[in-house]
């Protein structure tokens, strides 16, 4: 899962970058309305072999 797999804008690409815990993830998505499909969501949660350092150095700045 990667940020790109997202649809974020660069305002939100910030924030997410800052999210130290899938938990923090979540909950900028909540807050900024953001939908996400079974997949994200399993990918962020914990359905996948993930951890937010992994998501976000897997992101190709």
């Amino acid at each position: 899962m990667k940020l790109e797999d997202f649809d974020l804008t660069a305002e939100q690409m910030e924030k997410a970058k800052a999210c130290e815990t899938p938990e923090e993830l979540l909950a900028l998505a909540k807050q900024e309305g953001i939908e996400l499909s079974e997949e994200q969501l399993e990918g962020i949660s914990g359905g996948a072999d993930w951890g937010c350092s992994g998501f976000l150095s897997s992101y190709a700045y």
